[in-house]
């Protein structure tokens, strides 16, 4: 379960939820008496204590490394852009390579409002990745109060109140579902505003109308079909961007089908 990436972080809120949930958010009236010996109490606190610390770091260590994945072909993609930048500029390839690069970074803003990546880029803390817990609680089954905040995280919200911190949860997850309304926008756009492989076709059929010798068409086509496969690779890269990072490398994935899972649509 835990290594498809179609579930991602989100298999950190299960194990985050299960954690003896009579104690998450259990009015004391209703919490059973029952005989304790001196230091039992603190002592069953302690330990719940240290299951949501361990829950926490458990699932923030699997947010960090499919985020480094993401992370690593967004740099792969700028390297490759940045080299081919230079080739194309001028061009309606060139005008294609912005829009393109445009479009990954917008991704990579969205990725980081949908919680599948830390907003400074770089890894999760236990307060980030908290809020990714919540705005994939999109539902509000787990985090419903300030009772449900782990208490290695308490000291986070001491200035909240209740309507506050309710305040707090409506506004990541309505940030998270926007993000997730927002990504196949910005397909659906690109498909749009590529203008680009005009070009491609104006270079496959130049050395035929050109009068030159059968080594220099032989040495043109080669020229431009590696110019075109470059282009190609480096789309195919930035294309592979323009998903949820936990989607990343997932050709076959349903789209609906963490929406489905995070907002019960």
């Amino acid at each position: 379960m835990l290594d498809n990436p179609s579930l991602g972080v989100v298999a950190g809120l299960a194990a985050y939820a299960a954690l003896d949930e009579d104690h998450q958010g259990e009015p004391e009236a209703v919490k059973p008496k029952t005989a304790a010996e001196p230091g039992s109490t603190k002592a069953g606190a302690t330990e719940l204590t240290r299951r949501q610390a361990e829950a926490l770091r458990s699932g923030m260590e699997r947010a960090n490394m499919l985020a480094a994945k993401y992370l690593k072909q967004y740099v792969v993609f700028s390297e490759k852009s940045e080299a081919l930048s230079k080739f194309f500029a001028g061009t309606g390839v060139g005008q294609d390579l912005t829009t393109l690069t445009e479009k990954v970074d917008q991704a990579m803003d969205i990725n980081m409002d949908a919680g599948w990546i830390a907003s400074d880029g770089d890894k999760f803390d236990e307060l980030e990745y908290f809020i990714t817990l919540i705005k994939h609680d999109g539902r509000g089954r787990h985090f419903k109060s300030l009772a449900n905040v782990p208490e290695l995280l308490k000291i986070e919200f001491e200035g909240f109140d209740e309507s506050e911190f309710k305040a707090f949860l409506d506004q990541h997850r309505e940030t998270c579902r926007s993000a997730y309304d927002e990504m196949p926008e910005l397909l659906e756009d690109l498909d749009e505003e590529l203008i680009g492989e005009s070009f491609f076709d104006m270079l496959e059929n130049f050395p035929q109308h050109a009068a030159i010798t059968r080594r220099e068409t032989r040495e043109a086509d080669a020229l431009f079909k590696n110019l075109h496969d470059a282009w190609s690779d480096c789309k195919k890269t930035g294309l592979s961007l323009l998903h949820m990072a936990n989607h990343l490398g997932d050709d076959d994935y349903d789209p609906g089908l963490m929406e489905a899972l995070l907002f019960d649509r």
